[in-house]
């Protein structure tokens, strides 16, 4: 027999002529699903024969052939009455999805003397099976290739009822293979030669051949299956045989695209790829043709489009012989189910033969190696495959080296249950530097571990074995380490006025952002104690300005009362979005929402000091988890609102300055009081002034507490390492404590007014040596002391003035000439500021 290959290098192909433009277009059982999509089937078709020649394969309807495959096991088993109703709603659905297509009543007998025939034919082929107790493959290929016939008989029926154009054309007659122990092996020249007598004289007259996918008919002329993805594999066939110009493969999807969307929701669409690249996706996992599919596509360079049924108008992929420059990388893959089979020792070391045996013991057993990765010692061979044969590996594996490991030859044939492997695929890495780095680094960063490695000299694909646990973890890591992910969400809790600045913050700046850093910042939701609004697609600019503007969450089209913190999560997760941050603008204790978020994946960016002010194991806990989940975690808004204070105390920090002393003011409400208290004006009187500025809490004795300034110097202390708790800060309020134990504020601004001659003192006496009150954090060492001080008027912190924040960082490297940063520290604006800051840190990080 003559090979596929040479025979389409040869010039033995049918002539062209009058072809050049000639699709073949291809539907899948989900586009034969129901009577709406066949609808939709006979529309396109329709639409693309009117712009030029067309041929259409077709699969059977969705879950048909599945359904007959069970009805000739259920024949063998000898079950009559179960088969007579399945027959019957086989040949149901049949009949109501194609007379749903036509009315005309020519149409509607001829359907239903066509099914009568089948159905009858169905039936005694069933029969047969039963009596002889035999379901050969043979009969396994007549009782299926129905499925087919079914659909393509019915569908060209269909549109030939309103354009005679149309016909059928029983591939049986033009596709012939030899049946052999690997499948179906076709005979290209004599089915060259029979398209050449029966297709194209119908497509030279005009016509519009509608055929069966799946099937052919062997050399004796016994009805036979192509195999898996066979109509694929039949619109390849007749394609080359014709040359057609283009392939058309009608799906359910837009394309091939750059991961599976149920695991990165922002998967996109590859315009273009080449056979290579589809061969490697194909094989890794990815839902794209069989490499064997586009053996005849391939052999004569005709490209092959996958294209939607359900949105025909999206170019979708074309599959050619050139691949396209960009993306690199074109997709990230994914296989479960898989085990890990490893064979050892020091016996194998420098043996030949020792691959070959073991290949030829699991070839014998019929289990496929899907991954292969050897020690350049030689000492172990590892193989991923299918976990249902692992223990037969095992057990083939045995009985192949019995004499080598009753020597200890061989010292180890052992399984690793729970493998998955992500690969990486693209014409763009031949060459390439840096791939493979990138490739591991995204796992390393997002602590998954590699179990196997392996890559092909074609540096087409790196692969890598990993626990499945983290294989969805790890696609949407890769998957956004080489660009494929362009999109950050977030999911804001608290709506309060740091909340609706961020939103508003976001909205306005949005397209700045994605110009600038190439990054879509979408906003997920959000939620306050009893509302949350939940937008899996994000919220729209109207949403997100009416928000930012004060309108109420509850208000909003969509809103619901507020689910459990575990719901909310459960609903975000379900998005299968690959990198989304949960900000934290609330007051609340939210630890624990935190702690969970980062066990989940996912980043946090926080302007409430509660979760990191919290018990010391907590915030070990917080720590531990976004180092070995490699997650953002930012704080910046913290304290300093928008001042860039962490920042810089990390990297005096992680450059090896060894910091002795922090001094500051971190409350713009106290800063303004003392300012206040300088030019003379009664502490009563500046309260009362700092309250209608909007300076102060509703309660104003939460800032004269100095808890605010607390939780901020424990933060600070805790990130140079001292395990302090919020008891053992040292704490002074600004005011009596008596009045903290009044019932309401009226009670405090009636009893204000006593504090005001001491205060004065206090100013007076802090003047007469030269100096101010200033309420201080210091954190050393020693500890932290939070409370009002005498500072000089002349040091960095005696000249501040107003609702500023200030801090300064003596250090080894700053001793002489400490460290000052000074700037607006308070104000639901600059601290939105600060966290969309650190937002965009993330977004840079990834």
């Amino acid at each position: 027999m003559v090979g596929f290959a040479s025979f389409f290098r040869s010039k033995r192909g049918v002539a062209g002529v009058g072809l050049e433009s000639l699709l073949v277009l291809k539907f899948g059982g989900t586009s034969m699903g129901n009577s709406e999509a066949i609808g939709r089937v006979s529309d396109i078709v329709r639409a693309r024969r009117s712009a030029g020649p067309v041929v259409t394969v077709v699969s059977a309807m969705a879950g048909v052939t599945d359904r007959l495959l069970r009805l000739g096991q259920e024949a063998l088993r000898g079950q009559p009455r179960r088969i007579e109703g399945e027959v019957d709603s086989l040949r149901r659905r049949h009949e109501e999805t194609f007379l749903a297509l036509e009315s005309g009543a020519g149409y509607r007998a001829w359907v239903g003397q066509f099914l009568e025939r089948c159905f009858g034919e169905i039936a005694a082929l069933l029969r047969g099976i039963g009596l002889l107790g035999e379901f050969s493959a043979r009969s396994s290929d007549k009782l299926l290739s129905y499925g087919e016939i079914l659909s393509s008989r019915l569908l060209a029926e269909a549109l030939a009822a309103s354009d005679k154009d149309f016909c059928f054309s029983d591939a049986r007659d033009w596709i012939v293979a030899d049946m052999t122990r690997e499948g179906a092996v076709v005979d290209f020249p004599e089915t060259e030669r029979r398209v050449r007598k029966h297709v194209r004289p119908l497509l030279a007259r005009g016509r519009s051949p509608v055929a069966p996918g799946f099937i052919c008919r062997t050399a004796e002329g016994a009805t036979a299956t192509l195999g898996r993805n066979g109509s694929d594999y039949s619109a390849a066939i007749v394609g080359a045989a014709l040359r057609a110009r283009e392939i058309w493969i009608y799906t359910d999807v837009d394309g091939i695209m750059t991961a599976d969307p149920s695991l990165v929701a922002e998967a996109a669409v590859l315009p273009q790829v080449s056979y290579q690249e589809a061969a490697e996706m194909s094989y890794f996992g990815a839902k794209v043709l069989h490499p064997k599919t586009m053996i005849p596509a391939v052999s004569r360079r005709i490209p092959i489009r996958i294209k939607n049924t359900f949105n025909p108008e999206a170019p979708g992929t074309v599959i050619t012989s050139r691949s396209a420059r960009r993306p690199v990388v074109k997709t990230v893959t994914s296989v479960r189910d898989l085990a890990l089979l490893n064979v050892e020792g020091n016996g194998m070391v420098g043996i030949p033969g020792v691959a070959a045996r073991l290949f030829e013991a699991l070839a014998r057993a019929e289990i496929n190696v899907l991954m292969v990765s050897q020690s350049s010692s030689e000492h172990s061979i590892c193989l991923v495959l299918r976990a249902a044969d692992a223990a037969a590996s095992v057990a083939a594996i045995r009985r192949e080296f019995r004499l080598e490991i009753e020597r200890n030859l061989v010292e180890k044939v052992a399984v690793t249950d729970g493998v998955a492997t992500v690969s990486i695929i693209g014409a763009g890495m031949r060459g390439t530097p840096g791939i493979s780095g990138k490739f591991f680094e995204a796992l390393g960063h997002h602590r998954i571990n590699v179990v196997a490695i392996a890559q092909g000299s074609s540096e087409l694909n790196i692969s890598a074995a990993i626990r499945e646990r983290d294989y969805r973890h790890a696609v949407q890591a890769i998957h956004t380490a080489f660009g494929l992910t362009r999109d950050l969400h977030v999911f804001l809790f608290g709506c309060g006025n740091v909340g609706r600045m961020l939103l508003r913050l976001i909205n306005e700046n949005r397209r700045n952002i994605a110009r600038g850093l190439q990054i879509q910042l979408k906003v997920l939701g959000a939620a306050n104690s009893r509302h949350w609004r939940f937008a899996p697609a994000g919220l729209d600019g109207r949403e997100l300005e009416a928000l930012g503007s004060g309108a109420r969450l509850e208000a909003q089209e969509g809103a619901e009362p507020r689910p459990a913190t575990e719901e909310i999560f459960r609903r975000i997760g379900a998005t299968y979005r690959s990198d989304i941050v949960l900000v934290d603008a609330t007051g609340a204790d939210m630890a624990a929402t935190h702690i969970e978020g980062l066990r989940r994946g996912f980043h946090v960016v926080t302007a409430n000091k509660k979760p990191l002010t919290t018990a010391w194991k907590d915030y070990q806990e917080i720590q531990r988890l976004r180092r070995r989940k490699g997650l953002g975690y930012q704080y910046e808004a913290t304290f300093g609102a928008g001042l860039p204070l962490l920042y810089t105390l990390q990297d005096l920090i992680q450059t090896g300055d060894r910091v002795i002393r922090i001094q500051g003011c971190l409350s713009g409400t106290l800063g303004f009081l003392c300012s206040r208290l300088d030019d003379g004006v009664a502490f009563s009187s500046a309260l009362g002034e700092a309250m209608r500025l909007g300076y102060t809490e509703p309660d104003p004795r939460d800032d004269l507490s100095g808890m605010d300034v607390a939780r901020k110097s424990l933060i600070i202390a805790r990130e140079l390492g001292f395990p302090l708790e919020l008891a053992q800060i040292r704490l002074e309020p600004m005011i009596p404590r008596r009045f903290f134990k009044l019932a309401s504020v009226e009670s405090l601004l009636d009893r204000l007014p006593s504090c005001d001659a001491e205060m004065k003192r206090r100013v007076a006496s802090a003047r007469a040596q030269g100096k101010v009150l200033r309420f201080v954090a210091n954190i050393s060492r020693e500890g932290c002391v939070v409370e009002m001080q005498r500072i000089g008027r002349e040091t960095p912190v005696g000249r501040l003035a107003g609702p500023d924040n200030i801090l300064v960082f003596q250090t080894q490297r700053y001793f002489e000439n400490p460290l000052v940063i000074q700037g607006p520290g308070a104000g639901a604006g600059v601290t939105a500021a600060g966290v969309l800051s650190d937002i965009l840190k993330i977004a840079k990080s990834i």
